[in-house]
Order: C-alpha cells, then sequence, then structure tokens
C-alpha cells in the first residue's frame, strides 16, 4: 500500500470518526435538554409548594 492509499484510508476512518461524533453530541444535547426540563418542571413544582406552605402559615 503506497502512502496516498494509507492517508485515504486515515482520511476516511477520520472522517467516519467525526460523523459519529456529531450524532453522539446531538444525542447528549438532546437528552441534556431533557433532563434541563425536567430539572426546571420539579423545581417550579418545588417553588408552588413552598408558597402554599408559607400561604397557610404552617
Amino acid at each position: 500500500m503506497d502512502l496516498i492509499d494509507q492517508l485515504e484510508d486515515r482520511m476516511e476512518r477520520l472522517l467516519q470518526r467525526v460523523s459519529q461524533l456529531e450524532e453522539e453530541n446531538s444525542r447528549l444535547q438532546s437528552t441534556l435538554d431533557t433532563e434541563r426540563q425536567i430539572k426546571d418542571d420539579v423545581l417550579n413544582r418545588l417553588d408552588r409548594l413552598l408558597k402554599k406552605i408559607q400561604e397557610a402559615d404552617i
């Protein structure tokens, strides 16, 4: 295998890896967005509960 073939193979592997990493990044970003939304929802619920407790003067 000559040098050009080796470079071509290496370049193809690198491009495949970049593509895989981009896909993984997209999935992770989506998961992070979902988790942030869940966290925000929980915090909002807790805030509402705390306000109810304060209003009840317990």
